[in-house]
């Protein structure tokens, strides 16, 4: 069950802290038929380091770091209206392509694998992709130099060191490569979730005495797009990754 509509927004709008900072502590998973509640963070864009951006229908693609330097999410970033911007995923929800910047002559959001059109805000223009990007909220005060883009916060997801993960395949494609290793065998629980929380898959399985335990996962019913997976042991931790698959 996700979370109810009115409580994911008011967490949404409760952050107030600024890049790169978590808007709240570790947040604990709940029970299976729960999704976790979404911690967020401000991500602060300076317009005056992105000139396209000072004029209407400006568009500009920008990379959101991890704290170790990968890269977490890229957003592109168009402004709509003078004091209205919106701020989306580059991954098509098609095929997982990178989806490109605002075309003045196509007056969308183009994905160069198969044609489709999306709308600054996300919304799709014409196929082949279905459904939209995902959106990010944006926060602007009139006149000002900072466009503040709201995003969950990785850093904020519940990680426990004594459970090892590693996503073997990522970005994936037909299967997630996954290997694990804890202090002690015991039973596994595997959650997968959307970017925004919501779970869509759960499973478990025995990690042997012989560790570490690899295994590939199908993806092939999995639209493209950006996932979490969370693995935990009763007792002795969880760990999460970010994943992204592409087709």
């Amino acid at each position: 069950m996700g979370i109810p509509r009115r409580e994911f927004l008011r967490q949404l709008t409760a952050a107030t802290t600024v890049a790169f900072v978590p808007s709240a502590l570790l947040q604990l998973f709940g029970s299976p038929s729960q999704s976790p509640r979404v911690p967020c963070r401000r991500f602060l864009i300076r317009l005056s380091e992105y000139p396209a951006l000072q004029a209407i229908e400006g568009s500009v693609k920008i990379s959101v770091p991890n704290p170790d330097g990968s890269i977490y999410l890229r957003l592109i970033v168009t402004r709509i209206a003078a004091d209205s911007f919106a701020a989306v995923d580059d991954i098509c929800t098609h095929a997982g392509c990178l989806v490109g910047t605002y075309r003045k002559d196509l007056r969308a959001l183009p994905c160069p694998c198969h044609g489709a059109l999306f709308r600054p805000t996300g919304e799709v223009i014409s196929g082949p992709a279905s459904r939209p990007l995902q959106r990010f909220p944006t926060f602007y005060t009139p006149g000002s130099d900072v466009l503040e883009v709201e995003l969950p916060a990785p850093s904020s997801l519940p990680y426990f060191p004594s459970v090892s993960l590693a996503v073997l395949s990522n970005p994936a494609t037909d299967w997630l490569e996954i290997l694990v290793t804890a202090p002690a065998p015991g039973p596994l629980r595997f959650r997968i979730f959307t970017l925004q929380g919501h779970q869509v898959l759960e499973w478990q399985q025995e990690l042997p005495k012989d560790q570490p335990l690899r295994i590939r996962y199908p993806l092939t019913h999995f639209a493209p797009g950006s996932y979490w997976l969370q693995v935990s042991i009763p007792g002795q931790g969880s760990s999460v990754q970010r994943f992204i698959i592409l087709r």
